[in-house]
C-alpha cells in the first residue's frame, strides 16, 4: 500500500445506510448527520416488560362472560368476581387482546369482537379490533377475536366483547391480553 490507496480492491460491503456512511467517511458518522442516524433503544418497551402482569393476576382468576345465549347483543363486561375495572390509582396499557370461545357447537352463529367501555355517564364503548364472524358448520371450533392494536385504558374503563349476532345454547368468553398496569401519582 501506497500512501493511503490500498494496493488492490476492497471487499466490504455497507450494511445499510449507516454502513455506506462509515465507509465514506473512514468508519465514522459524519457529524452532521449523527444526531439524526444514531441508533435509538426504545426504553419504553423494556420498562413495561418488567412490569407486565397476565390478566387473570390482575382479575383473580381468569377472566371472562358466560355463558351467553341467544338474544344476547351489545356490550358484554369481561370480569372475575367482583372485579372487572381499571383502578382509580392507574392506566393500563393493554396489548394483544383476545376474547376467545373454547368450543362452539355445530350450528353456533357467533359474531363479536374485543371493546371496551367507559364508567357510568362518560362516553360509551369502543370496539378495538375486527369482528370474529362464523356460522358454525358440522363440527365444533374455537373462535378467537383480537385487538388490532395495542391501546391505554384510562382509570374505572374495563375490557369486555361487543356481541354482534349470536345463537346459540350458551358460550363462554374468556380475555386474553398482556397487560402493564402504570402507578398514577
Amino acid at each position: 500500500m501506497t500512501g493511503l490507496t490500498p494496493a488492490g480492491a476492497i471487499n466490504l460491503t455497507p450494511s445499510g445506510l449507516t454502513g455506506l456512511l462509515q465507509l465514506k467517511d473512514q468508519g465514522k458518522i459524519p457529524g452532521t448527520l449523527s444526531d439524526e442516524i444514531m441508533g435509538v433503544i426504545e426504553l419504553r418497551d423494556w420498562y413495561f416488560q418488567s412490569l407486565r402482569v397476565p390478566e387473570a393476576a390482575l382479575y383473580g382468576g381468569q377472566p371472562g362472560v358466560g355463558p351467553v345465549v341467544t338474544g344476547t347483543i351489545g356490550y358484554v363486561n369481561c370480569s372475575f368476581g367482583t372485579f372487572s375495572a381499571v383502578p382509580f390509582n392507574q392506566i393500563w396499557y393493554v396489548e394483544n387482546m383476545a376474547i376467545s370461545v373454547g368450543t362452539a357447537a355445530a350450528s353456533d352463529v357467533l359474531s363479536f369482537a374485543c371493546a371496551t367501555a367507559a364508567p357510568a355517564g362518560a362516553p360509551s364503548q369502543m370496539v378495538v379490533g375486527l369482528p370474529y364472524i362464523d356460522t358454525v358448520t358440522a363440527r365444533q371450533r374455537s373462535c378467537v377475536a383480537r385487538a388490532d392494536r395495542a391501546f391505554w385504558l384510562p382509570p374505572g374503563n374495563r375490557l369486555g366483547v361487543w356481541i354482534i349476532d349470536i345463537a346459540t345454547g350458551g358460550v363462554t368468553f374468556n380475555l386474553n391480553a398482556r397487560i402493564t398496569p402504570i402507578p398514577l401519582s
